[in-house]
């Protein structure tokens, strides 16, 4: 299914509207749940062929990561560890643009740290905005511009949201 529509005439400030709407539609009809509003998105990208369903797997396995390591479920070091072996097994793979780019939003994620001993630590970044908005920035690009559109969406979601996070932090 082709989703890609045409940009003749679109503006930044259309964009940016369509995106909010795009993304308030999805946070409410998952009640709030940036969880599942994230699952939903990487459905969506599936659905528009833009990751495959090893890439999907991985991806959800990774955004899983780092929603349990930013609520204090898991710890945060074994969860980045765990992270870089799934976007390394992405890279290997030599998967799609748009999933590298969410994969590596996610990595991006933790935040290095040095304990009093001198060892470093990684810790989530607690609001974990970068995954949902890299995942919303692929979806929104994939539909405007395919998987070029994606990639670079999930890029520009990631760093907005590593933004916010450290805003909100």
């Amino acid at each position: 299914m082709s989703t890609t529509i045409e940009l003749t005439g679109v503006g930044v400030s259309d964009l940016q509207e369509a995106a909010v709407q795009e993304a308030t539609r999805i946070m409410r009809r998952a009640r709030g749940d940036r969880r599942a509003a994230t699952a939903e998105l990487l459905r969506m990208l599936r659905e528009w062929e833009l990751v495959t369903d090893e890439e999907l797997s991985l991806l959800t396995k990774l955004g899983e990561l780092g929603f349990d390591a930013a609520d204090g479920r898991i710890e945060a070091e074994g969860a980045y560890l765990k992270a870089r072996t799934l976007r390394n097994e992405l890279v290997v793979r030599r998967s799609s643009p748009v999933a590298l780019a969410i994969a590596s939003s996610d990595v991006g994620s933790y935040t290095a740290g040095e304990t009093k001993d001198g060892h470093v630590v990684y810790k989530k970044s607690s609001p974990n905005w970068q995954g949902t908005l890299a995942t919303a920035g692929a979806v929104i690009g994939g539909a405007l511009g395919g998987a070029a559109g994606g990639a670079i969406g999930g890029a520009i979601g990631g760093i907005a949201g590593k933004i916010v996070d450290e805003c909100l932090d």
